[in-house]
């Protein structure tokens, strides 16, 4: 007998078990929840002009597929009302309050489906956030920027670490990124895996306000990742401008000069490469570049047209018409650096004269694509670029719209000295570091002169990754580059003082 009701209570605790494991099934099934791509390095991205890393990203659900241009019919808990108005964007210490934006339903800043208000890790299995890939070492890109209004305020975002600010000069530094997501940290879930961000900008109207264009692998923003993030109170908080529809990946940004409500940001025409109903799509139909005039509560892709594998690595508009203007192009496929050969064709830059209605093509620099460039903030005539053709790269200069070679190929990056009215003073370093020199050129570009060395640290495998110039200061220049460091120079160049590096961020979250 005793046997028997053991046998009957076996069996009572299989059904149960079983009624229990379909239930769970059935959630998983029909649940909004995301799912992730567990194998790492699945979806391995280098962008070799802008430096892209790996991703290990969420993969959405089919419930996230964008709708129609302008559809505003998304759920009433993630209806949030937007004050576009340009005193809500030049206030103090505000936070959007919602977004709505043509091309998908609204991402909600802090009422994601699933989620806690207020926690920045994304639903997905933990990753390895630390350096793995021999060249994400810590890397900060662009993303170094001073207040310029006040120049003792700096930023900076860090690969796998986040976004920082210094409010003393660089003395001292304090995580400044609540608001922007990431996938689960391995060493702990409940802190995000900050991406790798390419630029970062401060609204030169309203120092409050920063915009953070993505920097995520080719995909939707869904959940948050990539995207536009913007902060109103000088980055204590962050939320998503973007809505889940959006193409994820994104380089750089502008702000118009006569309105700030108006803002362009670059993504490519790059294909997901991670399995799932979207891998192998290309998330923009006309271009390869967003634009809203209304503060972020709706988008449009602007017609810039697009081939495959077309990448931005920079927008600029024209001081004096901020109608016009250049967005730099490169067609380069996703992959890794080893070998990797730039498409056949290629567009150069890209000139709109009517706030992005239509464009064309600089006749000066079709067929080459642009790795790296600086333009001129009071003459879009004056570049200096590093830019490849029949992939071979090399270095030119233009003070009136045409392409020159300079006297030395020692200077293969440089940038534009703001304080200078005329447009021609650069500071400029080898990337290679070698020389070992920091240059100037007093004429667009054309000559170079030694004025000092590099910071020492600085070589072929740790390069410089951004020249900044402060806005108030003009003696005063920083160079920032990867493992989280950045130097300052008080005398332009010829002696130079650590301000960061990975060692003062140990520990720090």
């Amino acid at each position: 007998m005793d046997s028997k009701k053991g046998f009957a209570q076996i069996v009572l605790v299989g059904i149960v078990t079983a009624v229990i494991a379909l239930s769970l099934g059935g959630y998983a099934y029909f649940s909004h929840k995301p799912t992730v791509i567990q194998e790492e390095a699945l979806n391995e991205f280098v962008n070799e002009s802008q430096g892209a890393r790996d991703v290990e990203y969420v993969k959405s659900s089919p419930q996230d597929v964008p709708q129609a241009t302008g559809q505003k019919s998304e759920p009433a808990l993630r209806k949030r009302q937007l004050n576009t108005s340009a005193q809500s964007l030049a206030g103090t210490g505000n936070t959007r309050t919602g977004n709505v934006a043509t091309g998908g339903p609204i991402t909600n800043n802090s009422e994601t489906t699933g989620r806690k208000a207020g926690v920045d890790v994304v639903q997905g299995h933990p990753v390895n956030c630390y350096p793995r890939l021999g060249f994400d070492n810590y890397r900060t890109e662009q993303t170094f920027v001073v207040n310029p209004s006040d120049n003792r305020e700096l930023y900076i975002n860090v690969e796998y670490k986040g976004l920082y600010k210094s409010v003393d000069g660089g003395s001292t530094w304090r995580f400044s990124g609540k608001g922007l997501k990431g996938l689960p940290h391995n060493d702990d879930p409940s802190k995000p895996c900050q991406d790798l961000r390419f630029h970062l900008y401060i609204d030169p109207s309203n120092p409050k306000r920063l915009l953070a264009p993505g920097g995520s692998a080719p995909g939707r923003v869904g959940d948050g990742l990539g995207g536009l993030s913007e902060s109103l109170d000088g980055g204590a908080t962050w939320h998503q401008l973007f809505t889940s529809g959006m193409s994820a990946y994104t380089e750089s940004a502008v702000i118009d000069p006569t309105d700030p409500r108006v803002v362009y940001v670059t993504t490519a025409a790059l294909p997901q490469g991670m399995d799932g109903p979207d891998k192998g799509k290309v998330f923009v139909t006309k271009g390869v570049v967003y634009k809203t005039t209304d503060g972020g509560s709706t988008w449009e892709e602007l017609p810039t047209g697009l081939f495959a594998d077309l990448r931005v690595p920079g927008i600029f508009v024209d001081a004096k018409n901020s109608q016009k203007l250049r967005l730099a192009t490169f067609g380069l496929p996703s992959g890794t650096n080893v070998d990797k050969k730039s498409t056949e064709e290629q567009w150069g830059f890209l000139e709109t004269n009517d706030g992005g209605k239509t464009w064309a093509k600089l006749d000066a620099t079709r067929g080459i694509g642009i790795r790296y460039l600086a333009v001129s903030p009071v003459n879009l005539d004056h570049f200096f670029l590093m830019a490849s053709k029949d992939n071979i790269d090399k270095v030119y200069y233009s003070v009136d719209g045409t392409l020159r070679e300079p006297s030395t190929m020692a200077v293969s990056f440089a940038r534009y000295d703001p304080h200078d009215k005329t447009g021609m003073r650069l500071i400029g370093v080898s990337l290679y570091a070698q020389p070992n020199d920091v240059f100037e050129s007093l004429d667009g570009g054309k000559t170079w002169n030694a004025v000092g060395t590099l910071p020492n640290g600085i070589t072929n495998d740790h390069r410089v990754a951004n020249i900044v110039f402060d806005p108030i200061d003009k003696n005063v220049i920083y160079i920032n580059s990867d493992m989280a460091r950045v130097w300052k120079s008080r005398d332009n160049g010829k002696t130079w003082h650590q301000l960061l590096s990975i060692e003062k961020l140990a520990g720090a979250y």
